[in-house]
């Protein structure tokens, strides 16, 4: 007893220790959260309102709420917090404030004592944005502009009232604008900033249409009334350009308003006793008409209660405008900024220099036993028994270039595609225990994708498509010449039995007449093999509420009996139950509770397929997964494949260049530079190291040194699914001194693929980091562990050390994310697509970095400041400038460098010429990414961090644009040529290897004729660039050291054989 009670007494003791340990822990981490501190006397957008009595003014500065004396002076905060607050408006009586908050994870409306007190929440959304909340001339309502979910792409932005006395809020009916083909940039069209009339029974707004995208057309915007008892609804202004953010005195005679005149933007003021309208000012700067408007196309203003004068900001300054001459005057403030930030998420990343280990079991099917696994690594066709989790390949042949295995119904055979820029497409049958060599089934050089084995075995049918197609990667005229087509077992001329409609997979009915495919447009559908008798049998979707767009099923897998299915919905694995669905209406939503679904993942799933009616198989990465339908155990088996990493041996002095260094300022105007393998061995100045004796030298006097550049937004037009080793994506980044990328957020998981392929030495490119498929609002997170789930499955399947949340849902799952990465060691970026305020957030919450420039010109000290002390990385992407017009419009213009040799050497001219048709003709006095460029550039100068984005608009080309577009904004050369190399390198976690040149780094670097630190330009005449100590000729891409060997030539530098249509039959009736 006595032994016990004190073992009682050690293990409370030991627990009241452990707890004030946690306590203590806790404490300090609060204690060590950076904070946000400084002195703001300008903002980028303030949002205002006048007190009734006109003694102050509420305004908004960085998701906090200020009261300021009508004269100006030091500003008093009566709202701050973690939580973003913004859009303040007084009531009739100046008794409350209404504003819109996150505090509770989504913005929703809260109202407030004028002093700051008490404050309430109003409205209770889980989703959507609401924007420019009004008061009704009572008191007793409040207007306010609302969109039903962020998470749409079809929904407008609609007004509604919500009464302050507890009723239910109403929809206040106004025309659907529409959506149209609208980027996720631009704002959702609809009414737009509500404002009450002299009596309260009409409304002013703003109708507004978004900018589309095909064919491209501005915004538009009107300023309209509706009366609130017989709906009618009118125009106010008839102007032809873009009216917007009305703004009613206090005595009803005056309406002043936003107004867009030859590209620029100003303050109209209308009578509306006399109809009489004329321009208060000309000139007031940035609008929100082309970004997402979550606070509306301009900040909040106001009339001062004599209706004298308007209280508005512009040009960064609170100010006071004369209605009689427009005189203005600034009203000067000290806000003293203080927030407490959440630490940024970061890592130090150190590259392996081992073997190999494919990323991805691609295209993983489970045998029809479900003893093993087949699926292609490296390019290769691979078979796994389950029992001894030893990969094998398949077939003799070395190459890159075998695809989709599918097994016979005996289980026999694994049928196969394989593809080759020169040679063509192939369908191929190998035995799948390895005995025989593959026995190529089709006749032609088309492409050939997803086989599938009829029941008795005897044929199969796959989808096929003209090589030619397939080689330009045409996905929309591929997508409409693809069928699907019949072939023996033993091999004959294909027939085609029917157009392929989109289908992204193909599967017999077990009778063996009948054909199923999966397309998101068309469901799981069949027909009979003469094509006649389409039927729909199911849809699957997850759409968590009416109002938000639909995330559809990326594939369904009928199973062999037809009485369930596998449908995959945002990375998710779900097993339906066909028997529970109402035959008329064959539709599942997963996001919504049914019996006819049972989630089978939270890790997540890549691809998958039956075994039998009862066995399923599925793949994360390059683990692979068996369980039956009628248990939850789970055998879960990693399908490790390794090849011999690209790495050189030898050594190569490179001798008398300029080297700049990007250590700090250092720059050798005569230096020597050993490399030794892949990794730097010494740099110093010329005759200071010695040669090793074995030691090849190479003069580069003359020249100049950099490190190489690093494109961390990246986006490349890959061949996917049947992937291909030509890839001009690679070539053209890899010859215009890319050495290395982040591609941030592609749509399928073959990027890992091209990566391993680049990491062992088979395709020659820069080196690719990559997010795989970005997190978006589809996945619908609703917990922490969904999210940390999901996340997990990148970190320890896919082995990447990135992730990019892109519009993934409200504030909390934001958070969410940011803390499940700092659990993981992700370094998480984010898009907020055009939402300032989302950016904003980003910054505060600690994100890793942040992509596209900030749509809020300029950057005053506000943002520069919260970016540069959150330490958040900035990619502003200027060539796809959020905001106003694509900085990629003024170079395709120009004509920047589109006649360069290695551009049209390393990227077929029909792409580029695809891409110039798109570029759009701008005014040149309205582009807008020199201001974005001097916002970033004073974020550098503040601390911050500034990386590098592409954005893909011209492979390889753009990131020397993107360069010039920086120069543009008065960077430095030197900074420019930082945050292409250095700073980009640290956005994403490996400036300890890449970026800057030093003993002990990795080899990537550029040799350039000119120098670029007198002449931005210059950065486009790479004449060498080596990466991972591998040199190359930029222009030709023949390795120069340690071996020599041309580059092969590339399939859009020769003439293509035509297609051997002749060998395709149109199937007679059977």
């Amino acid at each position: 007893m006595n032994k016990v009670f004190k073992n009682k007494q050690f293990t409370h003791r030991l627990r009241w220790v452990l707890t004030l340990f946690v306590l203590l822990t806790m404490n300090l981490q609060a204690q060590t959260n950076p904070k946000l501190s400084f002195e703001a006397d300008e903002g980028s957008w303030i949002s205002l309102d006048v007190h009734p009595k006109g003694k102050h003014i509420a305004f908004e500065l960085l998701g906090d709420i200020y009261q300021l004396p009508l004269t100006g002076g030091t500003a008093k905060p009566l709202l701050q917090g973690s939580d973003f607050a913004s859009q303040p408006r007084y009531s009739p009586d100046g008794n409350t404030l209404v504003f819109v908050s996150d505090r509770n994870g989504e913005d929703n409306l809260w109202l407030a004592k004028a002093d700051g007190s008490q404050p309430r929440q109003l409205s209770f959304r889980k989703d959507g944005e609401l924007i420019s909340p009004s008061w009704s001339r009572d008191g007793q309502t409040l207007y306010v502009s609302q969109l039903a979910s962020r998470r749409s792409m079809s929904a407008n932005v609609e007004l509604w009232a919500y009464p302050l006395d507890g009723g239910q809020p109403s929809k206040i009916d106004t025309p659907n604008l529409g959506r149209g083909t609208m980027l996720v940039s631009a704002f959702a069209s609809g009414a737009y900033g509500p404002q009450a009339s002299a009596h309260g029974d009409a409304l002013y707004f703003t109708a507004a249409i978004t900018r589309q995208h095909r064919p491209s057309a501005a915004p538009k915007a009107k300023l309209m009334t509706i009366d609130l008892a017989g709906g009618a609804i009118r125009t106010i202004s008839e102007r032809s350009e873009p009216t917007f953010r009305p703004q009613l005195s206090n005595d009803g005679q005056w309406l002043a308003f936003g107004a867009v005149h030859s590209g620029k933007t100003g303050l109209r003021l209308r009578n509306l006793n006399t109809g009489e309208e004329r321009w208060l000012l000309q000139d007031i700067g940035f609008n929100a008409l082309e970004s997402w408007a979550s606070r509306d196309m301009l900040p909040g203003f106001a009339f001062t209660p004599s209706n004298e004068a308007l209280i508005l900001a512009y040009q960064g300054k609170i100010r006071r405008v004369n209605l009689v001459d427009g005189k203005s005057t600034i009203i000067p403030f000290l806000a003293k900024v203080n927030k407490v930030l959440e630490p940024r998420v970061s890592t130090s990343i150190k590259l392996e220099q081992g073997p190999v280990t494919a990323s991805i079991a691609k295209g993983a099917t489970i045998s029809p036993d479900g003893t093993q696994f087949a699926f292609s690594v490296f390019g290769r066709l691979y078979r796994m028994a389950l029992s001894d989790r030893n990969p094998h390949k398949l077939s003799s042949d070395t190459r890159f270039g075998e695809f989709h295995p599918s097994w016979s119904p005996d289980g026999k055979w694994l049928a196969y595609v394989s593809w080759n820029a020169i040679e063509g497409g192939a369908l191929w049958k190998i035995p799948s225990d390895g005995s025989g060599p593959a026995i190529k089934l089709s006749a032609d050089e088309a492409y050939y994708r997803n086989p599938v084995w009829s029941p008795d075995g005897t044929s199969l049918l796959a989808i096929q498509a003209p090589r030619q197609l397939r080689l330009e990667n045409s996905l929309g005229a591929l997508a409409k010449a693809e069928q699907i087509v019949q072939i023996n077992h033993k091999g004959s001329p294909s027939i085609a039995l029917a157009a392929a409609a989109g289908a992204s997979s193909l599967q017999f009915g077990r009778s063996g007449k009948k054909i199923y495919s999966y397309s998101p447009r068309s469901g799981l559908s069949s027909r009979s093999l003469d094509g006649g008798g389409q039927h729909t049998h199911l849809r699957v979707l997850g759409q968590p509420s009416p109002t938000t767009s639909p995330a559809m099923a990326g594939d369904i897998q009928i199973s062999p009996d037809e009485r369930h299915a596998l449908a995959g919905v945002a990375g998710q694995l779900y097993l339906i139950d066909l028997s529970k669905l109402n035959p008329e209406q064959p539709v599942v939503n997963v996001y919504t509770p049914s019996e006819a679904y049972t989630k089978l993942t939270s890790l997540g799933a890549d691809h998958f397929s039956w075994a039998d009616a009862q066995t399923i198989g599925w793949s994360a990465g390059n683990t692979l997964y068996r369980r039956s339908i009628n248990s939850d155990k789970v055998l879960e088996a990693e399908a490790l494949v390794q090849r011999p990493r690209d790495i050189p041996s030898g050594k190569l002095m490179l001798r008398g260049a300029r080297i700049i260094t990007m250590q700090g300022d250092k720059v050798i105007e005569n230096g020597d530079l050993l490399i030794d393998g892949n990794r730097i061995q010494a740099i110093g100045e010329h005759g200071t190291l010695a040669k090793p004796a074995d030691a090849m030298v190479i003069d580069v006097s003359g020249k100049t040194i950099m490190p190489g550049i690093v494109d961390i937004h990246a986006h490349w037009n890959v061949k996917r699914s049947v992937l291909d080793l030509q890839d001009y994506n690679a070539l053209a980044n890899l010859a215009y001194g890319v050495t290395a990328i982040r591609d941030p957020q592609s749509t399928t998981d073959d990027i890992f693929v091209y990566g391993d392929a680049i990491a062992t030495g088979e395709l020659a490119g820069p080196r690719v980091f990559s997010t795989g498929r970005g997190i978006f609002f589809f996945n619908n997170f609703t917990s922490y562990e969904q999210v940390y789930s999901v996340l997990e499955r990148y970190k320890n399947k896919y082995r990447t050390h990135l992730i990019k949340s892109y519009l993934p849902g409200s504030r909390q799952v934001r958070q969410w994310m940011v803390k499940a990465c700092r659990e993981l060691g992700l370094i998480v970026t984010s898009e907020g697509g055009s939402d300032a305020k989302m950016n904003l957030t980003f910054a505060l919450d600690g994100f890793s970095g942040t992509e596209h420039a900030v749509p809020m010109l300029p950057h005053y000290e506000d943002i520069v400041q919260l970016f540069a002390q959150s330490g958040i990385s900035y990619t502003p992407t200027l060539l796809v400038s959020f905001g106003g017009p694509f900085a990629a419009d003024h170079f395709i213009a120009e004509g920047t460098g589109l006649k360069d040799k290695k551009l049209h050497r390393f990227m077929p001219s029909d792409l580029i010429q695809e891409r110039v048709s798109k570029g759009r003709q701008v005014d040149p006095d309205r582009h807008i990414y020199p201001m974005l460029a001097k916002g970033a550039d004073d974020i550098l100068k503040a601390g911050g961090n500034i990386g590098l984005g592409g954005h893909g608009e011209m492979q390889g080309l753009q990131v020397h644009w993107e360069m010039w577009a920086l120069a543009a904004g008065g960077m430095s050369n030197l900074n420019v040529l930082r945050v292409a190399t250095l700073e980009s390198a640290k956005a994403i976690g490996l400036d300890s290897e890449l970026g800057s040149l030093k003993a002990g780094n990795l080899a990537d670097l550029l040799i350039l004729d000119k120098n670029p630190l007198e002449d931005i330009a210059n950065t486009n005449t790479v004449g060498r660039v080596m990466v991972n100590g591998t040199l190359y000729d930029a222009n030709t891409l023949a390795k120069q050291w340690p071996v020599k060997k041309p580059l092969a030539k590339l399939w859009w530098q020769s003439p293509v054989k035509p297609d051997a249509h002749t060998l395709i039959h149109t199937k007679k009736n059977p």
